[in-house]
C-alpha cells in the first residue's frame, strides 16, 4: 500500500557520477532491492561521510553542512536492510575499528584522570610549600587542563531521544548519522510523542542548517556545541510514511522541507534468482576500502579540540555558479500560487541549496581534497533534486487518497498497534477496530485491499480466537 497514487519515475542512478552509480547497481545486482533504494543509502552513506570533509558556499555567499536527510519509503520485504548493510559496511567497519581501541583508550584516561585529580588535591591543600594563593595558582596552571576522555566509538545510532543525541554529540564524533531501516522506531518514539515532537524536530532543523547546539539543563549546566554534522537516513512503511507527510506541525515547522524522499514501486514478484555478475563484490571491495580510507583521513579540527569541526568549504567555479543561479531562478518562477512546485513550496525553496549539497558529495566522492565543485557534478545535484522534487509532488498529491484506503491504513495501524492476537477475523474487525468499520460489508472491502497488499493473509480453514473458532479468519502480517 503506497502514500500515493501515480507511478514513480526510475531513480537517476547515473546522477551519481560514474563510481557511485556502478556501485548502487553491483548492489541491486546482489540484492534484487529497488535501485532507488540502493541509491538512496549510498548517497546517505556519502553524506554522512563527507559532512565532516567540507561545508559548501552557494553562490550568494552562505555557507551550509553537506549533511543531508532521507526519507525511504518501502513496504516489508522489499531488502532494504541489505541493500542498507552494503552501503554503510565501510562505516560498520570504522565504527569496529574504533571500539577496538576504546576500551584500553578509556583504561589509560581513567588513570591518567586519577593521578590528575590526585595532584591537584595534593596542590590545593599542600599549604607548607604553598601557603599563598598566587603560588597555588602557579602550580594549578603547570598541572594543566584535565586529561581528555576518548570519544565513544558510535557514528551510527538508529532511535535516539533529542537529549540522547546531544550527549552523543557530545561525547562522541562530531560526525552522526541517525539511520535506521526501522524508521517507525523513531517516528513512534519518544522524541515524536506530542509532548516532545516540535522540540525535536525544530532541533533537528537547527542542526541541519549547521547552527551550533546550544542546550540549558539544571543538571548539566550550559553547553554550546559547534562543529558537528549530522546526517539521516530512515526507511519506513507506507502506513507510517501517510502519517508523516500529511502531518501538519512537521511539514509548517519546515522539517520535511529537508527530507529528501523516496517510494519506489515494489520489485515483489519480478526478484527472480539470477547470479550477481563476479565484478559486483570486487566493486563493493573497493567501495567499502575508498570510503574507509576517506574516514580513517584526520578530520579538519578546531585547535585544541578533539570532536568540534572546523571545516573548509566547497566554492563554485564561475559556470558552476551561473548554472546555479538558473537553477534558483527556476525553481523560484515554478512556485508562485498556481505554479507547478506550489504544493510543495517548502521543499522547493530549498531545493538549489539540496542540489548544493549533493553536488559537494559527489564533489568529494570523486575527490576528497577538492576545493571547488564544477558545472557537472552541479548539473548532477541538480537533476537529483528535481527527482526529489518530482517525488515530493507525486507523495503530496498521494496523501489526497481514496476513502476505502484511508480506512486501510487506518486499520493496518489499529492491527499492528491494539491487536494483541496474530489472526483476527471479519467479525473482530467490525465490531472491536476502529470507528468508522462498524458492519460486515464494509470490513470485508477493506480487508480486500489488506489482502492485495499481503498485509493479511487468509486461512481457509478458519481459526480460533479467544475460545471461538470463526470461518472468516487471516494471519496478520506483522514484519
Amino acid at each position: 500500500m503506497h502514500p500515493a497514487h501515480s507511478s514513480p519515475i526510475p531513480y537517476p542512478v547515473h546522477a551519481l557520477g560514474d563510481y557511485l552509480s556502478k556501485v548502487v547497481i553491483a548492489i541491486h545486482q546482489k540484492t534484487r532491492t529497488p535501485q532507488a533504494i540502493c541509491a538512496q543509502s549510498v548517497l546517505a552513506a556519502a553524506s554522512l561521510i563527507m559532512q565532516s570533509r567540507s561545508d559548501v558556499t552557494l553562490p550568494f555567499g552562505q555557507k551550509r553542512p553537506l549533511s543531508n536527510f532521507f526519507l525511504s519509503i518501502a513496504e516489508t520485504g522489499e531488502r532494504k536492510s541489505t541493500a542498507d548493510s552494503e552501503a554503510i559496511q565501510a562505516i560498520k567497519d570504522y565504527e569496529k575499528a574504533l571500539g577496538s581501541c576504546y576500551q584500553s583508550q578509556h583504561d589509560q584516561w581513567e588513570n591518567e584522570q586519577a593521578v590528575w585529580d590526585q595532584e591537584r588535591q595534593r596542590i590545593l591543600h599542600d599549604k607548607k610549600h604553598n601557603a599563598n594563593y598566587q603560588a597555588r595558582q602557579a602550580c594549578l596552571n603547570g598541572l594543566g587542563s584535565a586529561p581528555c576522555e576518548p570519544l565513544k566509538p558510535m557514528l551510527l545510532c538508529e532511535e535516539p531521544t533529542l537529549e540522547g543525541l546531544c550527549k552523543l554529540l557530545q561525547n562522541a564524533q562530531p560526525r552522526i548519522g541517525v539511520f535506521s531501516t526501522e524508521g517507525g522506531q523513531f517516528f513512534g518514539g519518544y522524541s515524536m510523542s506530542d509532548d516532545h515532537k516540535i522540540k525535536t524536530v525544530s532541533a533537528l532543523s537547527q542542526i541541519w542548517d549547521g547552527v551550533p547546539i546550544k542546550r540549558i539543563r539544571a543538571g548539566d549546566g550550559i553547553s554550546i556545541m559547534s562543529g558537528r554534522r549530522v546526517s539521516m537516513h530512515l526507511m519506513i512503511q507506507p502506513y507510517i510514511a501517510q502519517k508523516v507527510l500529511s502531518d501538519p506541525l512537521l511539514r509548517n515547522q519546515g522539517f520535511l522541507s529537508r527530507l529528501l524522499i523516496i517510494a519506489p514501486a515494489s520489485a515483489a514478484g519480478t526478484r527472480f534468482y539470477k547470479k550477481a555478475p563476479i565484478e559486483a563484490d570486487q566493486i563493493l571491495a573497493n567501495y567499502t576500502k575508498h570510503f574507509m580510507d576517506i574516514l580513517e583521513m584526520p578530520m579538519p579540527l578546531a585547535h585544541g579540540k578533539q570532536n568540534e569541526l572546523d571545516l573548509p568549504s566547497l566554492t563554485f567555479t564561475d559556470t558552476a555558479a551561473k548554472v546555479w543561479i538558473e537553477f534558483h531562478d527556476y525553481v523560484e518562477r515554478l512556485i508562485i500560487e498556481g505554479g507547478e512546485m506550489e504544493p510543495i513550496k517548502g521543499l522547493a525553496n530549498k531545493l538549489p541549496e539540496h542540489a548544493a549539497r549533493m553536488a559537494g558529495v559527489l564533489t568529494l566522492v570523486e575527490n576528497s581534497q577538492a576545493t571547488e565543485i564544477d558545472h557537472n557534478n552541479l548539473e548532477q545535484g541538480i537533476t537529483l533534486a528535481k527527482y526529489y522534487a518530482s517525488e515530493a509532488l507525486r507523495l503530496v498529491g498521494g496523501c489526497h487518497i481514496p476513502p476505502d484506503l484511508q480506512l486501510a491504513i487506518k486499520l493496518l495501524s489499529w492491527l499492528h498497534l491494539k491487536w494483541d492476537c496474530p489472526i483476527i477475523s471479519l467479525p473482530d474487525i467490525y465490531q472491536k477496530s476502529i470507528y468508522a468499520i462498524k458492519d460486515k460489508s464494509t470490513a470485508h472491502k477493506i480487508v480486500r485491499i489488506l489482502e492485495d497488499h499481503r498485509w493479511l493473509i487468509r486461512l481457509p480453514q478458519g481459526g480460533k480466537i479467544k475460545g471461538i473458532h470463526r470461518q472468516d479468519v487471516w494471519r496478520i502480517v506483522r514484519e
